[in-house]
């Protein structure tokens, strides 16, 4: 009988240290696991960025606006501005957070930029009448003063979206994310 009990008593412990290992193994494995998930979850996509400094300048992005495509015209005298595909007109506020005024030409609002990389230019003198006037694009900035607004009109394909735009000061360029307002 004493063997006998020895032999199971053995046996007992054999499997003991044997469910020990196993559940042992099984926990690690599931950690190993989590963390992989955590990582995965710990992944964003960024914040979107519609405030900038540059230098003195902080450049803010005011408003974004999808046009449609036609520009309306201001007066009875003109035409309507048309297009086969979609104008956005966007406002930047740019204020001088230094102690001197900034010169004239020391900032502007450039290009602008699909989520495919494509690259749109202002449409220019074409715009000039749909814009505010004057339109003090790059203007001297006064230290501490309210901020001057910017205002530029973009023809971009109908397919494009998720736009960013250029702004630009003392040599140094800095992309702003839009909220279009349909």
């Amino acid at each position: 009988n004493t063997k006998k009990q020895l032999i199971q008593t053995t046996i007992f412990l054999i499997l003991v240290v044997i469910i020990f290992f196993v559940a042992r193994s099984f926990k690690t494995n599931a950690q190993n696991n989590n963390n992989g998930q955590n990582q995965e979850v710990e992944k964003e996509e960024p914040k979107p960025v519609y405030e900038t400094q540059l230098g003195d300048i902080k450049i803010t992005l005011t408003s974004s606006e999808n046009l449609g495509d036609t520009l309306k015209a201001p007066s009875t005298f003109q035409k309507d501005f048309k297009t086969t595909e979609t104008f956005i007109r966007i406002v930047i506020g740019a204020q001088n957070m230094g102690k001197q005024t900034i010169g004239q030409g020391s900032w502007d609002l450039g290009k602008l930029i699909d989520s495919e990389g494509r690259v749109f230019d202002t449409i220019g003198n074409n715009a000039y009448s749909y814009v505010p006037q004057p339109n003090p694009c790059g203007a001297a900035l006064k230290p501490a003063f309210t901020p001057t607004a910017c205002t530029k009109i973009y023809e971009v394909s109908k397919q494009s979206k998720n736009f960013k735009v250029e702004v630009a000061s003392e040599g140094k360029i800095e992309l702003l994310d839009l909220k279009l307002i349909p």
